[in-house]
């Protein structure tokens, strides 16, 4: 409501106050009548609408007093009556209307509004009681009449009764449906209408119309049920001073007189707009706590579709599904109307509630395991599953829920798909892992080749060393045995080295494993053992091969350095006489080759390592056996550029047994 707009109402109730006053007292059957001092009410509210100042509080208050005075005047009344008339009037205008405004101007909005009119009521009652008092001191004399409580009656039904016609009241739609307030209006006409007929069984409708006045204030609208009352307060009035009316048939049937019948109707003034207030103050509430439910639910939707990188579910007491966000849709597939409604334990990938429920030691359903981990800090890993059947592992908090009395309604969940992230970490842990491999690797590189390197080495500087000082003495039988014994050392020695550079360069560049040709394994275990390095005794080694042939798909160099560098080791590591059995075994996929030592064995938790560059068994490097750990790398690099492996089996202090395996030939390989 626009100020200039109250300004006019003001002024407009302002002279209608002034002339009410005057004109009321004279048509009233006596002073203490309650149409006399009916004026209270209009003349409250127009100071309270005007601007507050001095000026403007008189220019409202001294018209009215001056109406009071001049209609107690004219009326005869004592003078002392009538200058406790106009006084009280400007007094209790002015003073009612600075108790009645507000910094929020004049409204009907809450309870809160209410209960101000309420109070504002029974001041000017009060007050309105006072003057009456001191009417009734001044025209008869004593302070037993009936002006007091006239007086009271009425300044607080004016106030009460016009108040709700200016008042700034809640607007929203009609609640009811179109049917519902047509019914509605028409009850209410019918009522009204049987309550001015003058039979008394329309007193009834006086008790019906309250009712139906105020179900129109609650589904209709407050516009519409306040005018519903006005009209009907003031066809009752009217009915009333005509002598006729639900009212007068009641004043009759309880002998009241005329005052009496006054009373009853401002009484009923009272229940009727308190009735309708209460009504419309109840609907507007609900309206609004509705519109704030749904801003909020409105605003809590907008939060979760604003964070599209996560799946947010908002989950009840029982597990059920009640929001979820645009997150959903594209993490997990899911549409929202699919999932509202549904239980969100369906979400899960098959036992992680189980899984979950146990690490907690709750109960296996989401509710239990909800409030378990809403209760701890961070997220935890699950595993959840998408609408097209696949599984992804994301990161999941809790977070409670609760109503407005404190109570726990739920929980809200939050996950982030971190698939990737974990595939990403695991790819990144593996790549630190080779590169820590890699760098042992190259530590024990330059240990075990500098090692190697360097004890031929010396071995070979030492005896050419002597051999260049017996070069210029005078060479007898004794000293070509030395020389002998030197050169013979320094050949060993250089084929040791030759050795060690050879498997460097075959570790360090394989030739591409393609396969060739067509072999037998019996001819690759003969060219292994003669390739064995010099000095070893072939008697040692023991061979099982079959009568048949059995053939594998490589080239047979290759195939028998893997198998020569197996056979050195098996040889190498067996203490005092070697004893080594080789033989071979086919099935109906691979033909393997099977060596057994007598030796020292390979610890058992270091039999997946000795097969890695340059790593040796610990109990060998405790003995000091000589090697630079690449024999088992390369045999088993060659094997498997064929589609072959090696296998280890071994009991320190027992020995160990090699499997080289190989496939059978299928009906696609051809020889090259």
């Amino acid at each position: 409501m626009g100020m200039l707009r109250i300004e006019r109402i003001g002024v407009g109730l302002a002279v209608l106050a002034a002339v009410t006053s005057f004109s009321n007292l004279q048509v009233a059957p006596h002073p203490d009548h309650v149409l006399a001092v009916w004026s209270v009410g209009p003349a409250v509210i127009a100071a309270s609408l005007l601007p507050r100042s001095w000026g403007v509080c008189l220019a409202v208050a001294l018209p009215i007093g001056l109406a009071v005075a001049a209609a107690y005047w004219t009326a005869g009344y004592p003078p002392a009556a009538v200058l406790v008339g106009g006084a009280g009037a400007l007094v209790l205008t002015a003073w009612g209307g600075a108790l009645l405004r507000r910094e929020v101007g004049l409204r009907l909005h809450d309870a809160g509004d209410l209960g101000h009119l309420l109070s504002v009521t029974g001041k000017v009652g009060l007050a309105s009681a006072v003057q009456g008092v001191l009417v009734e001191l001044a025209v008869t004399g004593g302070v037993l009449g009936s002006m007091p409580l006239s007086y009271a009656v009425t300044g607080a039904g004016s106030l009460l009764t016009l108040v709700p016609l200016v008042a700034d009241l809640p607007s929203h739609a009609p609640l009811g449906r179109r049917r519902e307030r047509v019914v509605q209006r028409a009850l209410a006409a019918l009522l009204i209408v049987l309550a001015l007929l003058p039979a008394g069984a329309q007193v009834l409708s006086l008790l019906l119309l309250p009712t139906v006045i105020a179900w129109g204030a609650l589904r209709v609208s407050a516009r519409e049920s306040l005018a519903q009352m006005y009209v009907a307060l003031v066809s009752l009035m009217g009915a009333t001073l005509l002598g006729t009316g639900a009212f007068v048939d009641a004043g009759q049937a309880f002998a009241l007189d005329d005052d009496g019948i006054a009373y009853v109707v401002t009484g009923y003034a009272f229940v009727l707009v308190l009735t309708t207030s209460a009504a419309l103050l109840f609907a507007a509430d609900q309206v609004e706590r509705t519109e704030a439910a749904a801003r909020q639910r409105d605003l809590l939707q907008q939060v979760l579709d604003a964070t599209p990188g996560a799946a947010i579910v908002g989950i009840d007491a029982e597990g059920g599904i009640t929001d979820v966000n645009v997150g959903v849709r594209r993490l997990l597939g899911h549409d929202a109307a699919d999932l509202l409604g549904r239980p969100a334990a369906g979400l899960y990938a098959d036992g992680e509630l189980e899984r979950l429920a146990r690490e907690l030691g709750v109960r296996a359903d989401l509710p239990a395991v909800a409030a378990a981990l809403a209760a701890r800090p961070g997220a935890v890993a699950v595993s959840l599953r998408r609408a097209d059947g696949s599984v992804r592992q994301h990161q999941l908090t809790f977070a409670p829920l609760r109503d407005a009395a404190g109570r726990p309604r739920g929980h809200l969940a939050t996950s982030e798909d971190v698939t990737e992230l974990l595939a990403a970490t695991r790819a990144l842990e593996e790549s630190l892992a080779r590169q820590v491999a890699v760098d042992r690797a190259k530590d024990a590189f330059v240990s075990t080749v500098s090692h190697e390197l360097r004890t031929p080495l010396t071995s070979i500087l030492g005896n050419a060393e002597l051999v260049a000082e017996m070069l210029g003495e005078p060479v007898d039988h004794d000293s070509q045995e030395v020389l002998r014994g030197a050169v013979a050392r320094i050949g060993r020695a250089g084929d040791r080295l030759l050795t060690l550079v050879d498997d460097l360069l075959a570790h360090s560049a394989v030739e591409d494993p393609v396969p060739r040709e067509v072999v037998d394994v019996a001819d690759v275990v003969r060219d292994a053992c003669a390739r064995l390095s010099r000095g070893t005794d072939l008697r040692a080694i023991r061979l099982d091969l079959p009568d048949r042939a059995m053939h594998v798909v490589g080239r047979r160099g290759q195939l028998a350095d893997a198998l020569g560098h197996v056979l050195e080791n098996a040889v190498k590591f067996s203490a005092g006489r070697p004893d080594i059995w080789v033989r071979t075994e086919q099935d109906a996929t691979q033909v393997s080759i099977l060596v057994q030592d007598s030796g020292i064995g390979i610890p058992a938790a270091e039999l997946d390592r000795v097969v890695e560059p340059f790593v040796r068994g610990s109990n060998a490097m405790r003995r000091q056996i000589q090697g630079a750990g690449l024999g088992l790398g390369l045999a088993r690099t060659i094997l498997t550029g064929y589609g072959g492996s090696l296998r280890l089996e071994s009991t320190e202090g027992a020995g160990t047994r090699v499997r080289l395996a190989l496939p059978v030939p299928g009906l696609g390989d051809s020889a090259g």
